[in-house]
């Protein structure tokens, strides 16, 4: 799952857009329009399970570009094989802008996999600045 766009709402921060994803492939999106708190139940806290992690909101006034952007090479498995393709991968980023965990999202075999892995694992990004609280400390932030 990824969660995008947060917004402040009473003391918490909650996500206004969400990607649900299954076998690599995008299934679900969902824009959160309004937030609005539950008639039905009561105020309490509310805690996010052990396996999930927030990923800070960012300022962008367009597409990120790579300052260094290195270009995967080719395996001599996948030429030998004649195997082509495209592969998605998706990154998040750490405060300074280098790529801290890549996901094959789409795969287009084993070899170009680990080829375009290897080389966006080498990119870095300009920083990003999270537009949160002080308290607000996720583990990645933008990509």
């Amino acid at each position: 799952m990824e969660y995008r766009d947060y917004q402040k709402f009473g003391n918490a921060m909650f996500p206004r857009k969400l990607r649900v994803y299954e076998d690599r492939e995008r299934v679900l999106e969902i824009d959160v329009v309004e937030f609005s708190p539950a008639s039905d139940s009561p105020t309490q806290s509310r805690r996010r399970s052990a396996s999930a992690f927030q990923v800070a909101p960012c300022k962008r006034s367009g597409p990120v570009v790579p300052l260094n952007k290195i270009a995967p090479e080719y395996p001599e498995v996948a030429r030998m094989s004649r195997v082509q393709g495209r592969v998605l991968l998706y990154a998040f980023l750490s405060d300074e802008g280098k790529v801290q965990k890549a996901e094959v999202i789409r795969s287009a075999g084993t070899a170009l996999d680990q080829a375009a892995m290897h080389a966006v694992q080498q990119w870095v990004y300009p920083p990003t600045t999270a537009v949160a609280d002080t308290r607000f400390r996720p583990k990645s932030r933008c990509r």
